[in-house]
């Protein structure tokens, strides 16, 4: 009987460890959609001035994104590079399976900006590249999802241009 009770305890101990080191992994990084939203802007304002309709933000759509930023900005350490691409399927996934007004949800292109955190810097970074969100016309739809992350060292943006259906 006393074998049996080490066995069982050991083999919650070992349950117990397992729950903590996959829960650890799993927990959501919080997205500041006041910081989209001005993200969004400023792509916006890029679009407007290229002759294209505006995007309305999905608030709903921009929350999963929040592991996908934070894995960007990771992304320069050894090995990163798998995990923000799963964090990327991994949000792709969720915003796929969300419906706005409604209707089912297409993610038709994804951006990434790395050490970039805010408006300021996603300003700068399209005027480098003044092609970014201006090719993706009507047919990109009307909806964007974007997060940031930024730990004072490392940043990254992320954005989902979105088409319902």
């Amino acid at each position: 009987m006393k074998y049996v009770k080490k066995l069982l305890a050991v083999a919650l101990a070992a349950v117990l460890a397992l729950s903590m080191f996959t829960a650890c992994g799993k927990e959501k990084v919080p997205v500041d959609l006041q910081t989209s939203r001005e993200i969004l802007e400023t792509i916006n304002a890029r679009r407007s001035a290229g002759g294209m309709q505006t995007l309305t933000l999905s608030e709903d759509a921009s929350l999963p994104l929040g592991n996908w930023a934070k894995a960007a900005a990771e992304s320069t350490q050894k090995g990163a590079k798998a995990v923000e691409e799963a964090a990327r399927s991994a949000a792709r996934k969720t915003v796929t399976e969300m419906k706005i007004d409604g209707k089912a949800v297409f993610v038709y292109d994804t951006y990434t900006f790395y050490n970039v955190s805010g408006a300021e810097q996603v300003a700068r970074e399209l005027q480098e590249h003044p092609n970014y969100f201006i090719t993706a016309g009507e047919e990109a739809g009307n909806y964007a999802a974007v997060a940031s992350y930024s730990n004072g060292e490392k940043a990254a943006v992320v954005v989902m241009l979105l088409k319902v259906k």
